[in-house]
């Protein structure tokens, strides 16, 4: 059911296809996915055919495909041949595509003014892939022009800074954007596309619905007070210390004159935006603090401090679901789901409306291996509003 098919890394040329185990298998928008996977090595012909896999490592890219369809592609990092008594194998561990925007330093001095923020993403990508030998791993970066913010950005090559970095910071913001590596075939010719999205990649206007009992195997619905908040404050960064300086004193600390410099505390927002509806309706208050320690102005805090009250007030309830494959495909990354549950805990209402239902956005998957005789499950990732990621995203 599941393939293994390796291509060079540079230019994309297929090597050999091998059916595996999977072990682990995960994909997300704007973040490193990975396969863990075993290839059986069950004679002689076949280890021949793995000559050019075994060791391959830095320079093969893996794809993992499931009934003719392509689930997920990146690097090889890292293959171990297993042989005793009980018969050798090959295991396969890999990183998404996404991952090279992390491997790679952006080693010029840049500066960018008023450009468009996906064409941002589509210039370090072009950057990555346009630096000589080893750098272009087949991206097509063809990306439409869209009319999003414009922004400015500059740093320089001593900075140190990798493309992911960059990328992030452009991308992690209220008015930003999202992207990811999408790897398909049209007929026997494999793509991997470059793919944004403003705000959001996905959110077909009609969401794919599940149902439990149906596709739905398990599901878990949690909800936390503590991972939010109903009023919330920022603070920045510390001003210089102030002083009168004096000359140098000796090493025993004797001589010298001045004033020691004093401490002054950092600034902080000039108030804190309070959730005063959730109050009205019986929620208890619950206090949280913005830390923003390069931050120098208050009106930025107060967009922090703001920003936080909008995106984290309240409780957070988040849904998790394991399904069956069947009727989901790799599409699934960005789009929304309707989860419609009629059981025990959520029974049917006397019009037969469900006794649980909800759309909730999937950034993510992870597939679990099938047992002797069982289908292939997947875990839905969906986008949690009060994760680190969320919460470190800027105000315009």
């Amino acid at each position: 059911m599941w393939h293994l098919t390796f291509a060079t890394a540079v230019g994309d040329v297929t090597i050999d296809s091998f059916p595996c185990e999977i072990e682990e298998l995960s994909r997300y928008i704007g973040k490193t996915g990975l396969l863990d996977a075993t290839i059986p090595i069950p004679n002689a012909q076949v280890g021949r055919r793995m000559k050019d896999i075994i060791g391959g490592e830095g320079r093969l890219s893996v794809y993992a495909y499931r009934d003719g369809e392509c689930w997920w592609g990146g690097f090889v990092d890292n293959t171990r041949v297993v042989s005793s008594s009980l018969g050798a194998v090959l295991y396969v561990k890999g990183s998404s595509f996404e991952a090279y925007v992390d491997r790679r330093e952006h080693r010029e001095d840049t500066t960018w003014t008023g450009v468009e923020q996906t064409q941002m993403a589509r210039r370090l990508w072009d950057y990555m892939q346009g630096t000589g030998p080893g750098s272009s791993i087949g991206v097509n970066t063809n990306i439409p022009t869209l009319n999003t913010k414009a922004r400015d950005m500059s740093w320089l090559r001593s900075d140190i800074k990798t493309v992911g970095s960059i990328l992030k910071e452009v991308s992690n913001r209220v008015d930003g954007f999202e992207w990811a590596i999408d790897c398909y075939n049209i007929g026997t010719q494999r793509h991997r596309d470059l793919v944004v999205g403003h705000p959001i990649i996905g959110r077909p206007e009609t969401a794919v619905t599940l149902e439990y009992p149906g596709d739905i195997l398990t599901y878990e619905i949690e909800g936390d007070a503590l991972d939010g908040a109903t009023s919330f404050q920022a603070r920045g960064k510390a001003p210089d210390p102030v002083g009168k300086p004096g000359t140098p004193g000796n090493k025993d600390g004797t001589g010298g004159s001045g004033t020691a410099a004093e401490k002054v505390p950092p600034i902080m927002s000039t108030k804190a935006f309070t959730d005063d509806g959730l109050h009205a309706v019986g929620y208890v208050r619950i206090d949280a603090t913005v830390d923003r320690p390069t931050v120098t102005e208050v009106a930025t805090l107060d967009a922090w401090a703001e920003l936080a009250l909008e995106m984290r007030s309240g409780p957070l309830v988040l849904p998790a679901v394991v399904a069956r494959m069947d009727n989901i495909t790799q599409a699934a990354l960005g789009s929304n789901f309707k989860l419609r549950i009629n059981d025990y805990p959520y029974p049917e209402g006397p019009m037969g409306e469900p006794g649980y239902e909800d759309i909730a956005r999937v950034i993510g998957y992870e597939i679990s291996p099938a047992e002797f005789g069982a289908s292939d499950v997947l875990k839905l990732i969906f986008e949690n509003p009060y994760d680190k990621d969320n919460q470190k995203r800027a105000p315009d």
